[in-house]
């Protein structure tokens, strides 16, 4: 398969040309029927405590840097948008590489996507660009949504509520709600993904998932910006109340039979990474303080959100599982719990946002230092407990508005290293 793979096949739908910007293409060529929805600009500016963003890790690439009052800032700015496509055509693989092309067989880089570690992909760097082999594309008659983030949405929990679903907005803003036959999503092979879409209200049968190789034509192919743009680590606002807007709500109704603990440990027994080697010890621990332990991979999605809605406090490693404190209420606390080489600032400008108390702890690992980021995500950590119940005591003492409003940062407790 491998080898037919490498003969040029349907060389016809590699693309001839690739544009950065879809809404010059479409103002400058009528011609091509494609409408371009011009969304408001949206810019984001996260400021740090300097004790926390001393401490994020250089392995990460982080978006401008500011200096406001001694304050570590960073900002990006999104220029958000929605285009329409008579005849679009659409192929992925599933994982790097979303080619977005026209009929005339423009590649629309905007809207495109090819993962890149530095982010900043040109569009003549999407990888269908270089394709030699093409498979028959399927036709659909209908209007169809493209969803598609890459592929940390086709399975990680955090990219299908940030970088995913949220994409529905746009639409929502642009009034084309109800132009909607098909939605093609990541994938549905994840309670969690079957269950949002239903909450959303998105019938089975108008669900189209995507696999690798996926090439389709459509009456009428919809799709819209990246809504961290060129994958920003700086979290637009609005994302998180999306979300809760969506889902909090109904999925606290669906719930409200289920009584879930008031302080809670999201384990680790779900993964093959960042494994705590002495959970046991850390969950008996907690266990004496009123914590319950949870796997989140056993819950379904409303039990997800509910839990965390209905906790003050959570400890967790740091991972997909932690989005979650998304639907967190205001004055709740969080102890992210990071590998040595992994701190980042997530979490912490979620919390930020939503008015939460926000609590770091730096583990110990027997890895040795990481030069790259996959091997960082990997390490497992071991939890000291006295470290531990130095960020529980602060957090115990902060009331999350008043730190919020006193200072303008969640509050920032217990900063623990071990040598």
């Amino acid at each position: 398969m491998l080898a037919n793979r490498l003969i040029p096949k349907n060389t016809m739908y590699i693309p001839t040309a690739a544009v950065a910007s879809s809404a010059v293409l479409a103002t400058e060529h009528p011609e091509l029927g494609l409408v371009y929805h011009a969304l408001e600009v949206c810019r984001s500016r996260i400021s740090f405590a300097p004790a926390f963003f001393e401490k994020l890790s250089p392995l990460f690439s982080y978006d401008t840097l500011n200096k406001l009052d001694d304050e570590p800032s960073l900002s990006a700015e999104y220029a958000y948008g929605v285009v329409e496509i008579p005849n679009g055509r659409l192929y992925t693989d599933n994982k790097v590489t979303i080619s977005i092309l026209t009929a005339g067989n423009t590649l629309l880089g905007d809207v495109s996507y090819q993962y890149s570690p530095s982010r900043s992909a040109a569009p003549e760097d999407n990888e269908a660009m270089r394709m030699k082999f093409w498979s028959n594309p399927t036709n659909i008659k209908g209007t169809v949504l493209s969803l598609l983030a890459g592929g940390g949405s086709t399975n990680n929990y955090g990219h299908w509520l940030i970088d995913a679903l949220p994409r529905l907005d746009f639409i929502r803003r642009c009034g084309l709600e109800n132009q909607i036959d098909y939605y093609l999503v990541p994938s549905t092979r994840v309670d969690y993904q079957r269950d949002s879409l239903e909450i959303l209200g998105i019938p089975t049968d108008k669900i189209i998932p995507s696999y690798p190789g996926l090439h389709i034509i459509a009456t009428k192919l919809i799709t819209t910006a990246h809504p961290r743009g060129n994958r920003h680590y700086v979290m637009p606002d609005w994302i998180a109340n999306w979300n809760r807007t969506s889902f909090l709500h109904k999925c606290l109704e669906r719930t409200r039979h289920i009584q879930f603990a008031d302080k809670i440990y999201v384990t680790r027994r779900d993964s093959n990474i960042r494994n705590v080697s002495n959970e046991a010890q850390v969950i008996a621990h907690l266990a004496t303080k009123g914590y319950k332990d949870y796997t989140l991979a056993e819950l379904p999605f409303a039990h997800k959100v509910a839990l965390f809605a209905n906790a003050s406090r959570v400890v967790c490693v740091t991972g997909a599982g932690l989005n979650n404190i998304m639907f967190s209420k205001p004055g709740s606390g969080v102890v992210d719990i990071f590998p040595p080489d992994m701190v980042h600032s997530q979490y912490y400008q979620f919390a930020k946002q939503l008015g939460l108390n926000y609590s770091f702890l730096i583990a110990d690992t027997d890895a040795p230092t990481s030069k790259e980021m996959q091997a960082a995500r990997n390490k497992d950590v071991y939890i000291d407990i006295d470290q531990l119940d130095a960020c529980l005591a602060e957090l115990d003492k902060q009331d999350a508005h008043s730190t919020k409003h006193a200072t303008g940062h969640p509050a920032l407790v217990a900063v623990s290293v071990k040598a």
